[in-house]
């Protein structure tokens, strides 16, 4: 899976397979279960689980916003 962000649009492209969109997908489910704020950084790694190298960074927000008050 690569994320390309382009500015123009203020967007990401996100190209994957299947078997990749189906991880973030898994991902995406669990950050909206968040019910007390945070976030996720979504940045390659070496050997990230579905990251392309060259993606760039993402940062997903809780539907709740903010940082978890614990």
């Amino acid at each position: 899976m690569e994320l390309d962000y382009y500015s123009a649009g203020r967007g990401v492209d996100i190209t994957s397979d299947r078997a990749a969109f189906c991880r973030l997908a898994d991902q995406l489910r669990d950050i909206a279960t968040i019910d007390d704020g945070g976030h996720v950084h979504l940045e390659y790694v070496e050997g990230h689980r579905y990251l392309a190298p060259g993606s760039v960074p993402l940062i997903v927000n809780s539907p709740c916003g903010g940082m978890p008050r614990r």
